[in-house]
């Protein structure tokens, strides 16, 4: 099940919307359902994702409301299962060790907590902490998810073409949700980095 955050606004269960954008979408406090085109209320996606053996959430990366959504679906979900590990791109491979001496600490100085995960800058604090403390403390374990500077830069010098068949669709998107401001020639590396 892929989930579309974009249309997601106030709910009666979700937390306050902040951004001005969807506030009078017919859709508000629904999910789309990608698969199958049906909007989901919050408590029917909960309800389709509790059985789930894994579940990937997508966000803007500097829309807030999607960060806090995240952060309340993982807590819904939590409160009907239980929940494994919590993956995070935004966490590469060599901060894991960082990580896992923090696993089931709960750090109260936020600007020490960034410090010791080595945390990049690059990904806004603000936005992304909630999810991180939610991890070192609530799921099995939190973990990397992002390559390597090296290997990102190793496929930014020969990406693989991509012929699959949701390539164009994907490439669209990464447009979008860049702005339009990615040059064309970036795109097969963007591409295979994102798969």
């Amino acid at each position: 099940l892929v989930c579309s955050w974009a249309l997601v606004a106030r709910g009666e269960e979700l937390p306050a919307w902040i951004s001005p954008e969807g506030q009078n979408d017919p859709h508000v406090g629904m999910v789309l359902d990608t698969a199958n085109g049906i909007w989901l209320t919050p408590v029917m996606l909960v309800e389709s994702l509790a059985s789930a053996p894994h579940v990937l959430i997508g966000e803007k990366h500097d829309n807030p409301d999607h960060h806090r959504l995240q952060l309340w679906l993982l807590q819904r979900l939590q409160a009907k299962r239980q929940q494994g590990a919590l993956l995070m791109e935004m966490i590469e491979p060599g901060q894991q060790p960082a990580v896992d001496r923090l696993q089931g600490e709960l750090a109260r100085d936020e600007a020490k907590l960034e410090q010791q995960l080595g945390w990049s800058q690059g990904w806004d604090w603000q936005l992304y902490g909630p999810l991180v403390r939610w991890g070192l403390t609530d799921s099995e374990r939190l973990l990397a998810a992002n390559l390597t500077e090296e290997e990102m830069r190793a496929i930014h010098r020969a990406p693989a073409a991509e012929t699959g068949v949701y390539a164009a669709e994907l490439n669209e998107l990464i447009s979008t949700s860049h702005c339009g401001k990615i040059p064309e020639d970036a795109f097969p590396a963007m591409l295979r980095i994102q798969q």
